[in-house]
């Protein structure tokens, strides 16, 4: 996996059809874990300990797992109790970019050093 990709498709699927605050932290949090655990999937969480982390309720991570798996981003299994946590799998798309990315709606501050 490419984080680099995985976060350009982050933010192309968050242009296009939007993101909640609650997606956006979780989608960043599962990019962590993967990295921390080597990108070996799934990534196994318990709701209560992301919700901890996301200083948010777990009705929210909720949610928000469910937005990202609409939107082709993860894929997960619900757990079913304390000894089975959720297991989250980070997707990726063979999609490429299309065409070099545009920021002629960024200005610099008239006293910029540049």
């Amino acid at each position: 996996m490419n984080m680099f990709n995985l976060v350009a498709r982050f933010w192309r699927m968050a242009e296009d059809s939007g993101a909640t605050t609650s997606e956006a932290a979780l989608y960043f949090y599962l990019l962590n874990r993967a990295n921390t655990q080597m990108w070996r999937m799934p990534i196994r969480c318990p709701t209560a300990i992301v919700s901890v982390y996301l200083n948010t309720s777990k009705q929210n991570v909720i949610k928000a797992r469910e937005g990202l798996r609409r939107k082709g981003l993860i894929t997960f299994t619900p757990g079913s109790g304390i000894n089975d946590n959720p297991l989250y799998t980070l997707t990726e798309s063979n999609e490429q970019l299309s065409g070099p990315v545009s920021y002629t709606h960024l200005t610099l501050p008239t006293n910029s050093l540049v």
